[in-house]
């Protein structure tokens, strides 16, 4: 499922299995080493109260939302904003790593030399991709 459009922050959803839960949206687009997500919410009614617990979340991940947050028309104009950048960013990314994966395919000892002096050894080098 593809993100259309982002919720303002202060939303209520529900995430998707569990009818009794909510949580409430605090940022957009966290990222993990793991992966990157679509919002960043905290236990709703609770909040971030003494230990701050914060939880990535999908757009897909969302089975309902139960109040939409405050929106103007600046606000809703910024979010779509965002939401473009990010979609144009995940695209420069994925043309990114589509060069980099032929880079390695057509030349496998360059790709492994330039990976270890970059990662062993600390001395970043340029796959000549700009």
């Amino acid at each position: 499922m593809e993100l259309e459009s982002l919720l303002p922050l202060g939303s209520v959803i529900v995430p998707e299995g569990e009818p009794d839960s909510r949580f409430m949206i605090i940022g957009y687009f966290p990222e993990t080493k793991e992966a990157s997500y679509d919002y960043l919410v905290t236990p709703y009614p609770q909040g971030m109260f003494e230990v701050p617990i914060t939880t990535p979340m999908n757009c897909d991940s969302i089975q309902h939302v139960e109040y939409r947050g405050y929106e103007t028309e600046q606000i809703r104009e910024l979010l779509d904003a965002t939401l473009d950048y990010m979609k144009e960013k995940a695209h420069v990314d994925m043309e990114l790593a589509r060069k980099v994966s032929e880079f390695a395919e057509e030349n496998p000892e360059e790709f492994e030399r330039i990976m270890i002096e970059t990662f062993v050894d600390g001395q970043p080098e340029s796959f000549g991709l700009e």
